[in-house]
């Protein structure tokens, strides 16, 4: 009997040969519908595989557009002189942040700031909606803000009117992706300018008790489970104590942080959806019950929790790796000290929710292509100190792939990559997911994708070789669809339970990468395939407009 992916790879090979003489003309365009598509509200069944979404990092040019509010996503200060000094660097920024008083928001106390050694008093600036032309709405936004000073935009905002504590200004995207420029140029000590709000087109009355974009939220709601591991920025995170966490009331959701955990949880009870949180790697333990104390207290009651030590603890490129290494229990091998932190986190929350247990599911995460891991993992806490086991589940290119791509160099299609990819899911992507399979099954636990889907990259990430455009090319290849979902069936198969695809929305043509299955909020979904294939996956019928 045929699995999913073979019955799609063997009508990939007959659409490509029929392609030559003519014939695949015609059933590629049977996949190219026109238009644009509004997912609905309905949400998948219950039965099968699952699927959840991934958010990418908030940030000044987060393409998500999560809040109305866009100073919620605006660049974490910069300080400049407060005016021009003729003959002076004049630089964009002066990096002075240290010696500007800020309150517990972050917020400077006063402004402009005499420091030592500058060229001129100092002020902070601020980015919002950087590089996200033309993707976010023109026309009159609204900063509000309480105390007094004095506030200027540039760039992409022009004011039109002032008066204390409020400022219009009619936005209108421009090419060169500018965004929003933010400066405060005085602040009075004693009732220093705070509360800072820039608000989106028609917005202004209803910011406060519905903070996220419709637009975000539609396109989001038909996924069951939300990660946030980006949102908290989890890798490398410097996260120790709970005074350092973002509070609602912070200046920004785009600092290093990352986002208030309130915002989170209340995003997932907007959506009904379930949350995976992922704990920092040097979080005490007066954090993490913390957190599970206002998750517990915050989430609605019906919502379950995905609960995770990190991020991919085994990746030697980030931070957590080598912290686990150092502090973990002499004697243990790696995977057995990130089992030992996982399992302290585990702990803590089911203490914190006592007889609700239940609703946290413990996951425990390895590498795709090292099942090792995981074991090393289950071998120290055993099958009962965790729920769930977790592993990526990507399909790309492999190191072959990569040589036969580079000796075609320019002349290199996307058909060429596609081929490739075909073939590397074969032999690589489903052999090593299938071995996470039995180790799940073998110990009687379920199966999830932490991190999933397409992830056709250049070799090394980040390099421009002659066949990127290739690579970038792929992404809206009709081809990719069908790849998808063959992929999708294939996982399924394998008793995955749950597919966190990764990610929202980001660029396409970046050369680290094409993550988003949009590739800009207001994307029309027939250009979107990686995100149809989801929803096709997810039978989720969605709305054709001529």
């Amino acid at each position: 009997m045929l699995d999913s992916y073979a019955i799609m790879k063997r009508q990939w090979i007959k659409t490509t040969l029929f392609s030559f003489v003519g014939i695949g003309a015609c059933v590629l365009i049977y996949y190219m519908v026109s238009g644009t598509h509004q997912a609905t509200v309905s949400r998948p069944g219950s039965d099968g595989m699952a699927i959840g979404m991934n958010l990418s990092a908030v940030s000044y040019w987060t393409r998500e557009l999560p809040f109305v509010d866009v100073a919620k996503c605006s660049m974490e200060w910069v300080t400049q002189n407060h005016h021009q000094v003729q003959g002076g660097k004049n630089s964009w920024h002066t990096d002075m942040l240290d010696s500007i008083p800020l309150d517990h928001d972050g917020y400077p106390i006063f402004l402009p700031v005499e420091v030592q050694g500058a060229e001129a008093p100092q002020i902070v600036a601020s980015l919002m909606l950087r590089t996200v032309y033309p993707h976010y709405p023109a026309g009159r936004y609204v900063c509000l803000y309480d105390g007094q000073g004095e506030i200027r935009f540039g760039f992409d905002a022009k004011m039109i009117s002032a008066e204390p504590g409020r400022i219009e200004l009619d936005v209108t995207p421009s090419p060169g992706g500018n965004g929003i420029l933010m400066k405060i140029m005085r602040s009075e000590k004693g009732d220093h300018i705070r509360n800072i709000r820039v608000i989106m087109p028609g917005f202004e009355t209803t910011c406060e008790t519905k903070p996220f974009n419709p637009v975000f939220l539609e396109r989001l709601r038909p996924f069951k489970v939300i990660r946030f591991m980006d949102w908290q920025k989890t890798n490398d995170s410097g996260m120790k104590n709970w005074s350092q966490r973002t509070k609602l009331s912070s200046y920004t959701q785009a600092s290093v942080s990352g986002v208030a955990i309130e915002y989170m949880v209340d995003l997932c009870n907007e959506l009904g959806a379930d949350p995976w949180f992922c704990m920092p790697h040097q979080a005490d333990s007066d954090y993490i019950r913390r957190f599970a104390q206002l998750v517990k207290e915050r989430l609605a009651p019906d919502r379950k929790v995905y609960l995770e030590y990190s991020n991919e603890v085994w990746n030697a490129m980030f931070k957590q790796y080598h912290w686990v290494k150092e502090n973990g229990e002499s004697g243990l091998s790696h995977p057995e000290k990130y089992a030992q932190f996982a399992g302290q986190a585990f702990n803590i929350w089911q203490m914190t929710f006592g007889d609700q247990t239940g609703r946290v599911i413990r996951v425990v995460s390895g590498q795709q292509v090292s099942p090792r891991i995981i074991q090393g993992a289950i071998d120290y806490l055993g099958p009962d100190g965790m729920d769930a086991i977790a592993t990526s589940a990507y399909f790309g290119l492999g190191k072959d792939d990569y040589e036969e791509l580079r000796i075609l160099g320019p002349r290199a299609t996307a058909t060429d990559v596609m081929r490739l990819v075909m073939g590397n899911i074969e032999t690589e992507s489903i052999a090593t997911i299938k071995k996470h399979s039995r180790i799940a099954s073998k110990y009687n636990v379920d199966l999830l994708a932490y991190e999933a889907g397409p992830s056709i990259c250049s070799s090394p990430l980040g390099s421009s070789p002659p066949y990127l455009q290739a690579l970038w090319d792929s992404q809206r290849s009709s081809d990719l669809y069908r790849v998808y979902r063959g992929f999708l069936g294939s996982c399924k198969e394998m008793e995955i339970k749950l597919f966190m695809a990764y990610s929202y929305v980001t660029a396409q043509e970046t050369k680290y990468g094409s993550w988003g299955h949009l590739e800009y909020l207001d994307q029309p979904v027939t250009e979107a395939l990686k995100y149809r294939a989801l929803l096709d996956e997810m039978d989720i019928p969605y709305i054709r407009e001529k």
